[in-house]
């Protein structure tokens, strides 16, 4: 009898690092002209490429990822509007990150204990034996006992001690302490703060887990993609969210941190102490003790250090950064266009000081620890907006290169 050779399969459908792949859904979410060759060149090579392509191909729903020719290249984009739907069906990517190796313990350990039962640890070891009649399952005590402190150290499971034997069995169902009113209102806000939130991934399984709770009892789920539209809601952002969690939990643990930071990948020591958000943008900062400043998407690794005497300490904090805006509107610029700017400024810069110097002229002003990040938007009023003498001289040197490069790239100096 001739034993057949196992055959590899084609590509890997599961990661062990998430972050492996944070740049190419980024990519495949804001960059949907790149091709190919266009990936390699920033450094995904092709065989990554196929293989990143297939994952998430298998994870996100059909429809959501569109596949065109351009010439002969082939291009791979995100394909999604938030106006049409406020689901972010990136979330499904996170599926693609493997299990750890003793997760088919807690899957295990979950299903035994559903029944209601409370058992020992022998019991509960003995009924993991009787299912695996095979012998397919390589049981070890001491992972089975590591395993039952984790899930009750995380509230899934709560014990019992009778004459010196710990029992264990499912903790309470929080869900069952509530009407069907209150679920479903308890869905629609979490299904509203999940997009505007710092963390997203959290949110999206809260509420598939409310629905599922809710169409068990019998009783109707809103659609998920029916209740809320967003403005300026970025799909993107949502692929850092397991390094915004690590960043988060370093802050509320006192932690330091060591990144892995931009495309030399240069490991930088950091003691965290506050996230920010550019909304609009979809990015998000990580500012430290040091008070530097750095983006999350450009942190490619990351993990917490122990020992915070290896790191500077808090450094004297500097001088904030004045913004002085004036915005000039005259009787010959375009009506609509006027009212469009109008209009942004009182959404986007109601946190500013607002001065009418005259008819035409109007004066923002604010102060602001990280002054360069405006400039983007500085930048996207053209013409209406100048410097006031109170803005900070590195932001007027900053735009007054940017305008002279753009001029001499159109060739007009």
């Amino acid at each position: 009898m001739t034993s057949q050779k196992q055959t590899k399969p084609s590509y890997i459908k599961t990661i062990k690092l998430y972050e492996r792949c944070r740049n190419f859904i980024r990519s495949i979410t804001i960059y949907s002209y790149r091709s190919r060759q266009d990936y390699k060149e920033i450094g995904i090579k092709e065989r990554t490429y196929d293989d990143f392509k297939r994952i998430i191909l298998d994870c996100i729903d059909q429809g959501f990822i569109e596949e065109n020719f351009n010439g002969k290249e082939k291009h791979i984009r995100f394909n999604a509007d938030m106006y049409k739907s406020s689901y972010n069906y990136l979330v499904n990517t996170y599926f693609i990150k493997s299990l750890p190796n003793n997760a088919f313990y807690y899957i295990l350990i979950l299903q035994i204990l559903s029944e209601g039962d409370s058992l020992l640890i022998n019991e509960i070891e003995d009924a993991i034996y009787q299912g695996n009649d095979e012998k397919q399952l390589d049981i070890s005590t001491s992972a089975l006992y590591r395993a039952l402190c984790e899930l009750t150290e995380s509230g899934l499971l709560q014990t019992t001690r009778e004459k010196n034997k710990i029992y264990y069995q499912l903790a309470d169902n929080i869900l069952d302490q509530l009407t069907a009113k209150e679920l479903q209102e308890l869905y629609t806000a979490v299904s509203f703060f999940t997009n505007v939130s710092l963390l997203s991934v959290p949110g999206y399984y809260l509420a598939n887990t409310i629905s599922q709770y809710l169409k068990s009892q019998g009783t109707a789920c809103p659609e998920k993609n029916s209740l809320w539209q967003y403005r300026f809601c970025n799909y993107s952002k949502i692929v850092d969210d397991e390094v915004i969690y690590i960043i988060l939990q370093a802050i509320e643990n006192k932690k330091a941190l060591r990144i892995s930071y931009g495309k030399n990948r240069k490991s930088i020591p950091l003691v965290p102490e506050a996230l920010s958000t550019d909304y609009p943008y979809g990015r998000t900062y990580l500012h430290t003790t040091e008070h530097a400043t750095y983006k999350v998407e450009n942190i490619t690794k990351i993990q917490t250090i122990d020992k915070l005497g290896q790191i500077p300490r808090k450094a004297k904090k500097p001088a904030a950064k004045k913004l002085d805006l004036i915005f000039t509107f005259k009787a010959t610029d375009d009506e609509r266009e006027v009212t469009a700017i109008k209009h942004r400024l009182q959404n986007e810069a109601a946190w500013m000081h607002c001065t009418e110097l005259d008819k035409e002229h109007y004066h923002y002003t604010a102060t602001v620890q990280d002054a360069f990040s405006f400039i983007p938007w500085i930048r996207s009023f053209h013409k209406y907006v100048s410097l006031g003498c109170e803005t900070d001289t590195a932001i007027k040197e900053r735009l007054e290169k940017d305008k002279r490069e753009a001029l001499q790239n159109y060739g007009i100096i």
